[in-house]
């Protein structure tokens, strides 16, 4: 089961985002696009046989959504700083980089940009 989200941005700043707390004014609601992703096969028939020479594979993109919920405590912070800062780490074309955390152990690191 996931139990942190950290989003790092090109300029190597770090978010934070606790699947189990919202202290730090964010909820993580969802995410999707963490399954397996498909591939694609390339492969040359032979002529006048039966079979296929295997030629190449490759997997297909992926998009990962994640939808986060804003729960300011209007003391410290405010929806509009909140949003603020998701924009640090979520722009449009930005390079991000997420590290997810598994409660096994397990850590996957995930390069890519915001659509």
């Amino acid at each position: 089961m996931l139990t942190l989200v950290e989003a790092r941005n090109a300029q190597g700043a770090l978010l934070s985002l606790p699947l189990d707390d919202i202290s730090g004014g964010f909820s993580v609601e969802d995410i999707q696009g963490l399954g397996p992703v498909k591939a694609t096969v390339v492969s040359s028939s032979y002529a006048g046989q039966d079979g296929a020479q295997f030629q190449n594979i490759r997997r297909e993109e992926r998009s990962i959504i994640l939808k986060l919920g804003l729960e300011p405590d209007y003391v410290t912070s405010s929806v509009r700083d909140l949003r603020n800062t998701l924009y640090n780490f979520f722009m449009t074309k930005s390079k991000v980089d997420l590290r997810f955390y598994d409660s096994d152990g397990l850590v996957v690191n995930i390069s890519g940009w915001v659509e």
